[in-house]
This record gives C-alpha cells, structure tokens and sequence, in this order.
C-alpha cells in the first residue's frame, strides 16, 4: 500500500523523497534495510534519524495483522465450541444425564438388534437440535434406504422452538450404499466446513444410520482388510469431531 495512504501523517516531502529512491510502499520501506541505511539515500536534512524510526515504527504497525494473545484465544476457542456443541439431547433426563449430553465434539456408537429405537433416538435429538437451532443443520447418512419422511414429519411437529418451523428444511438426507460413499460425503463436509465463514446453517450433527452395511462386506475372519478399513473410518470421524466441533451419531 502507499505510503501516504497508509500513514497520512507522514509529511509530503517525506514521501516524496522516499519515492525519489524507489520507495513508494509499506513493503519498499520495511524490507529496503535498516533505518540507517534508508536514512543514508535520502536527502540531507529532509527527516531525523529518530522521525524516520517512528514513521518507520507507524508502517509496520498498519502493516502487521492485529495480534492476539494465545490464552485469550484459547478461551475463545472454548467458548465457540461450547456454544457448538450445547442443546444436543434426547429429551429422556436419565439418559442425558448419564451421557451428559451428546454435545462436546464426540462420537457415539448405540448398537442393538433391528426395531430396538437406535433410528428413532437418533432422530429425536437431531430433530430437537434442529428445533432449538435455527442455523444449524444435520446431515443423516441413510445406508439402508428406510429413512421415513412420514414418520420425521409427525416427530418435528411435535416440537417447539424457534427454529421448528424450518427443521426439516435443515435435516439433509444423503442414501449412502458403500463406504466409498461414505468417505465421499464426509470428504465435501469436510471442506465446507473448512472454508465456509458465511451466515448461516452449519452441520453439528452427523447421524450414520447404520454402518453395518459400510463395513460389515469386507470383515472377514480370514481377511485384516476390513478390520483395518473400519479402524480408519472410525479414526477418520473422531479427527472430523475435534477439527471441527461435530458430533457423530453411529448406529450399529
């Protein structure tokens, strides 16, 4: 940036004098040497060795990027992901507070025998987050193709809050036949999440309903291949939850 833009108080004839020797920006004037040594081209009697230290000092100050402390932003960080992660629940006292809730950037695993309710848990505290959220949103990994819009629509009537009017509209439903499809999703949600700064909803809620599917083709009780595509996959969910304050919700 020029001189004289990003300083207006720098004198004119300063400036002038500086841009006589090639130095016409913030850049020129930090990386052209030592104050001396700039001090040495210019012309005699034009600035003070000590003027030209504090208009130097001024430049780099404009120049710099603000600075922060890392305590404070270690606070901070806590603070947003509190703020995150809250209001992740079923409804059902006992159960949350034996979990203490199902926030806080973590993976939950439930697992049961087929009609057991793990479908309709899970649905129940994304459908309650969604209510209580208006700019948060889920993603549902369906791999078995029994996601019921009938059944999700009378449980969101049943809720109030102020985001309950828009819930559905934030529940994103993706039907997911294999874990290379898996991986797919999960690698796009990673990068919105990655470089998405703009208002407005953001996934905090990832429900996979179930995995089995996923990983249960290539485990093998001859094979290691499967045991150890399904240990990268878990890992991969756990790195996604710190990285980016997400829960996950994994049905087996």
């Amino acid at each position: 940036m020029r001189l004289q833009s990003l300083i207006p108080t720098i004198p004119d004839d300063l400036v002038a004098a500086l841009e006589a020797c090639g130095i016409r920006t913030d850049t020129d004037l930090l990386f052209s040497g030592t104050t001396i040594e700039v001090l040495q081209r210019l012309p005699p009697g034009v600035v003070s060795l000590a003027d030209l230290e504090k208009y130097t000092g001024l430049v780099a100050e404009s120049a710099s990027a603000p600075g922060i402390r890392g305590d404070k932003q270690y606070a901070d960080e806590l603070r947003r992901r509190h703020e995150d992660a809250t209001d992740l629940a079923s409804g059902v006292g006992e159960l949350d507070a034996l979990v203490g809730g199902f926030g806080n950037s973590r993976v939950f695993e439930i697992s049961g025998e087929k009609g057991s309710g793990k479908t309709a848990l899970a649905l129940q505290i994304a459908l309650r987050f969604l209510a209580a959220h208006t700019q948060a949103s889920v993603l549902w990994m369906d791999t078995t193709g029994d996601f019921s819009v009938e059944r999700t629509t009378q449980m969101a009537r049943q809720l109030d809050g102020e985001g309950s009017a828009t819930a559905l509209e934030r529940l994103q439903v993706s039907l997911i036949l294999n874990i290379e499809s898996a991986q797919a999703v999960l690698e796009d949600l990673r990068n919105s999440l990655a470089v998405n700064s703009a208002p407005g909803p953001r996934v905090h809620l990832v429900v996979i309903d179930t995995v089995t599917p996923l990983l249960g083709p290539s485990l093998s009780a001859i094979s290691s291949h499967g045991h150890a595509t399904m240990t990268t996959f878990m890992q991969h969910l756990r790195i996604l939850t710190r990285t980016y304050s997400l829960t996950f919700f994994v049905s087996i």
